[in-house]
This record gives structure tokens, sequence and C-alpha cells, in this order.
């Protein structure tokens, strides 16, 4: 098996277009990025995305929220909006697979560091509309888990929670 297309992370969602058309969505992080496909139709399954660059463990579609100040969003412009968590050291890093992270299960699903050589501290906000990534957000401790609904983001780090 190639290391390039090992998945780290898979996850269905639901992928909001605006007027009522929401897609069922594959979501997949591999060790050099990430791939988003349409599986609304089955005779129709198609990619919508595949961006390579890093790590990505984790994977979320960001609702759009729930506000009548909705169009003054500050990613209105950008949405559908994609959460993604990724590790940015590879390079940095030698590990016994080669590639530069090893891997092991960390706290609700999201790889953690083994061997001290993987920690992500960055979530990431791509645009699945103009396909290139819009905001960051970099923490000092390593990011066990993220959620987010249409009211709130939340951050579950390694010494706290953020929102």
């Amino acid at each position: 098996m190639n290391w390039l297309n090992q998945v780290l992370c898979a996850r269905f969602d639901k992928l909001d277009l605006g007027g009522g058309n929401v897609r069922r969505v594959l979501l997949l992080g591999y060790v050099n990025g990430f791939q988003v496909f349409d599986i609304e139709e089955e005779n129709n399954i198609h990619e919508l995305v595949s961006k390579r660059d890093s790590a990505v463990a984790f994977s979320q579609i960001i609702p759009t929220p729930f506000t009548s100040e909705a169009s003054k969003w500050q990613f209105e412009a950008n949405k559908p909006l994609l959460l993604i968590v990724k590790d940015e050291t590879t390079d940095e890093v030698n590990s016994e697979y080669g590639f530069g992270i090893a891997y092991s299960k960390g706290v609700r699903g999201l790889p953690r560091v083994a061997d001290n050589n993987f920690v992500s501290t960055s979530v990431h906000f791509y645009s699945l509309n103009c396909h290139s990534y819009v905001h960051q957000l970099r923490f000092k401790s390593a990011i066990y888990a993220v959620r987010c609904s249409s009211s709130a983001l939340v951050v579950s780090l390694a010494t706290q929670v953020r929102s």
C-alpha cells in the first residue's frame, strides 16, 4: 500500500449549498491531504475537491450560522467551508514509516502524539467555493478534538477548552 494514501480520518457529513440544496458528502483525510466526495446519488459519486499538502487528522463541514445577520458573517462569500485539523510538522521529524509521522489513536479519534512525532496545533478553514484556505487558528498545545455547529466552534486542547 502506498503510504501517501493512508487514510487518517473518514466521516460522512452534509453540505448545504443554499436554496434547500443539501448534499451528502464523504470527507477523507490522508497523510498528505484530503478529499471530499459528493455521495448523494449512488450512480453519480464524484470528487468535489482533492488537496494534497499535509496530513489531515480531522475534517468537518462548517454549518452556516443561524443568525438574522448571516449575510454579515465574515466567511459568507467563501461558504461552504470545511474545517481541517492538519499537521504541519511532517518535514521536521523522522519515523519508522519513513514519511515523518508515526500515528496512534488519540482522544475522540484524532491522531495524537506517537513517539513525539505528531502534534496538531492548528485549525484551518478551507473554502469549497474558491478552493483555498481562508482562515487559520493556531494554538500552543495539542488539539484533542474539534466540533462545530451553526452557533459555535469548540476546540479541545491538551491544556484547556476554547470556543
